[in-house]
C-alpha cells in the first residue's frame, strides 16, 4: 500500500506544480491582452467619433449626387454632334443666301444711284426754268 499512496502523493506534487504553470500562463495572458481590450468611455468615444465621421461622409456623398444630377440635366440639354452639324449646315445656308441678298442690294444700290442721278438732273434743270 505504500506503493500507492507514494503514487498518488507524486501525481499531486506533479498536479499541483502543472496547474500552478497553469495559472501563471493564463494570467501573463489576460495581463498581455489588457492592452486590447478597451473601456466603456473609450467604447463611446470611438463610437461618437465614428458616428460624425459617418455623418460628414453622408452630407458629402449627398452634395456629390446633386451635383451630378444637375451636371447629368446640364449634359442632357446640350446638343449633341449630330445638332452642331445641322446647325452648321444651316449657318451655312444662311451665309450663302446673304451673300446673294448682297449681291441684290449693291445692284439696287446701283440702280438708285443711277435714279438719283437722273432726278438731280431733272430737279437742276426744273430750278433753272423757273
Amino acid at each position: 500500500m505504500a506503493e500507492w499512496s507514494e503514487w498518488l502523493k507524486m501525481a499531486l506534487m506533479i498536479g499541483g506544480t502543472a496547474g500552478g504553470a497553469v495559472s501563471t500562463i493564463c494570467a501573463w495572458i489576460i495581463w498581455a491582452m489588457r492592452r486590447e481590450w478597451v473601456t466603456k468611455a473609450e467604447l463611446s468615444v470611438f463610437q461618437t467619433r465614428h458616428a460624425e465621421q459617418h455623418a460628414e461622409l453622408d452630407r458629402r456623398l449627398h452634395a456629390g449626387e446633386v451635383r451630378f444630377e444637375r451636371l447629368e440635366t446640364t449634359l442632357n440639354h446640350m446638343p449633341t454632334k449630330e445638332d452642331l452639324d445641322r446647325i452648321s449646315q444651316q449657318v451655312g445656308l444662311i451665309a450663302a443666301n446673304v451673300q446673294g441678298i448682297q449681291s441684290t442690294v449693291e445692284g439696287v444700290n446701283k440702280a438708285v444711284a443711277g435714279l438719283q442721278d437722273t432726278v438731280n438732273t431733272l430737279v437742276h434743270i426744273g430750278l433753272e426754268g423757273r
